[in-house]
């Protein structure tokens, strides 16, 4: 709005966050849900009578909003239900993500994400064969591994390093 006069009186850190004080209740609140609906994860809006004002007899309320990120975000690699997803979005409800065995795009619910998927670490490793499928140096075993999914690996040259992500003994393509 113009004119508004909208400021962060206090910033506290606490445990696993920060305590934000400010000025208006609508702005903080809608503060609060464009940050659920970009980002996902928790979201907790209270309000409480703070007191009533002097003039109009107006009841006042002090407005507590908690916000609190998911455990994924755009970007990650995640292992669910056996399967690994690069996540692509994240929703009031819903994780968007990319299977990365058949390459399609999935919808998910994110409390069930939240609850049961790992999440992967993209790390380097060699192409030691492209044909008849892409194999890699698997990063632990130090064995020639077929990467999922399984094509075969016209544009990799081998010793190249490309960056995949492990489950037991199940490798992905990142890119």
């Amino acid at each position: 709005e113009a004119g508004c006069d909208f400021f962060i009186s206090k910033r506290r850190k606490v445990q696993n966050g920060f305590d934000f004080y400010m000025s208006l209740n609508q702005l903080t609140a809608g503060l609060g849900r464009e940050l659920y609906r970009r980002f996902g994860g928790e979201l907790k809006v209270s309000k409480r009578l703070f007191s009533q004002h002097h003039m109009t007899s107006r009841l006042l309320y002090r407005v507590t909003v908690l916000y609190r990120m998911g455990r994924f975000k755009p970007g990650d690699f995640i292992l669910y239900e056996g399967k690994a997803f690069k996540v692509t979005g994240i929703s009031k409800g819903s994780v968007y993500g990319l299977n990365l065995d058949s390459l399609r795009q999935v919808e998910l619910e994110v409390k069930l994400v939240n609850r049961n998927a790992e999440k992967l670490k993209p790390v380097k490793a060699i192409i030691s064969k492209v044909r008849p499928q892409l194999e890699v140096i698997h990063p632990s075993t130090f064995q020639s591994t077929p990467v999922l999914p399984k094509t075969s690996g016209s544009k990799h040259i081998p010793e190249k390093k490309v960056y995949v992500v492990v489950a037991g003994e199940k490798v992905w393509l990142t890119t």
